[in-house]
């Protein structure tokens, strides 16, 4: 009779610690559409703070030109490094593929607004450039 009790509690504990993540079960369509959400997220933040640094160098013409170069050659780098990550849309990623290049997409994104956001920032370092 114990032993019953034992797997019966045995039982219930593994599907309360199961339970979570059977309710958060997505279709790999939802999935998809959630990746590629965050990227779009991820966007209008880079959009966002690519405007912020525009208009906080606003008088300065020579880092404006280069600034935007800059950006242009960035988003040529993340969509070819996306292409590269995943060169073939008959690759082993199936229905996922979408959902790995939207996280992909997403990734590399946050880390350019990082990167933008450092032009934000005060810095004394004598090696900051036009970041100081």
């Amino acid at each position: 009779m114990r032993s019953v009790v034992m797997m019966i509690v045995l039982a219930a504990a593994i599907v309360a610690i199961a339970m979570p993540a059977l309710l958060r079960a997505q279709t790999q369509g939802e999935m998809n559409g959630d990746a590629c959400n965050d990227a779009a997220g991820a966007d209008a933040q880079l959009t966002q703070t690519y405007t912020q640094v525009l208009a906080a160098h606003a008088d300065d013409e020579v880092f404006l030109a280069k600034i935007k170069a800059a950006e242009k050659a960035w988003s040529a780098f993340r969509d070819a490094e996306i292409k590269a990550v995943y060169p073939s849309e008959d690759s082993f990623n199936g229905s996922a593929l979408p959902m790995c290049t939207c996280t992909e997409r997403a990734q590399l994104t946050k880390d350019r607004i990082k990167q933008l956001q450092s032009w934000l920032k005060k810095s004394e370092d004598v090696c900051a450039g036009s970041r100081g």
